[in-house]
């Protein structure tokens, strides 16, 4: 570090953090391009790296499908009776449940409200008469809070998701 002025060091390294870059440069030699692009045979791999490298492939097969669809399907998250308990029991109750908690369900556009009624009633096991979907608002400080029940807009269960869905994310919440 040098002083410039009297009370005035200047450090010569950068202010930001330090970085650093994984590429190398590698040079080949002309007469060595044809053995070094060579075909390998499925033999001459070993076999965890041709394991990791069938995952690395289903993954990113897997990822592009989902990127490609991703516009048929939203996220509902489902907030449970019991969900609720757990955050108000423990006197946490600046929001009335934990919403990186809940249980999250990727559902087509599509699908009707007695569809996705159904599947919770599969995958929660809380009977279809007794759930109660509910349209949820972000609040200015930074909460969530039940709207209005979605029945009182969609009586039947035949309305599309897609219908419902604008940019607030409706919440089933389940009387005890």
């Amino acid at each position: 570090m040098a002083e410039v002025r009297p009370g005035h060091v200047v450090s010569y390294y950068r202010a930001g953090p330090k970085a650093s870059s994984a590429y190398m440069l590698v040079y080949v030699r002309e007469s060595a391009i044809k053995e070094l692009n060579c075909e390998v045979a499925d033999d001459v791999i070993s076999p965890h790296l041709r394991a990791q490298l069938e995952r690395e492939q289903r993954e990113k097969e897997r990822k592009r499908k989902e990127r490609n669809e991703a516009h048929l399907f939203t996220v509902m998250k489902v907030a449970t009776a019991s969900e609720v308990a757990k955050q108000v029991g423990d006197l946490k109750w600046f929001d009335i449940v934990d919403h990186d908690q809940v249980p999250r369900f990727r559902v087509k556009k599509e699908e009707t409200i007695g569809d996705f009624k159904a599947m919770l009633e599969r995958e929660l096991g809380v009977p279809v008469h007794k759930q109660r979907l509910w349209k949820w608002v972000h609040r200015q400080n930074k909460t969530f809070r039940p709207d209005k029940p979605l029945q009182h807009d969609y009586p039947d269960d035949m309305t599309p998701i897609m219908d419902i869905k604008d940019d607030q994310a409706p919440g089933p919440m389940y009387p005890k």
